[in-house]
């Protein structure tokens, strides 16, 4: 995804998070077309803007699953 998406990336990883049992950061980062520090980030400011919490599992490859 173009740089400057941030809001259509943004509403996208919602829905993935809509998702059982949940989402491998790397997977989706690869899905949005962005960096995995940038899903990241965007997980951060939906928590900071009260769109969820978010239960970060190991998953064996280091990257980890958001449940």
């Amino acid at each position: 995804m173009p740089r400057g998406n941030q809001p259509a990336r943004q509403w996208r990883l919602l829905q993935f998070l809509s998702r059982p049992p949940g989402l491998a950061v790397e997977d989706t980062a690869r899905e949005l077309g962005c960096a995995v520090r940038t899903v990241w980030s965007d997980l951060r400011v939906g928590t900071t803007f009260g769109l969820g919490r978010y239960r970060i599992q190991p998953d064996g490859a280091g990257d980890g699953r958001c449940a």
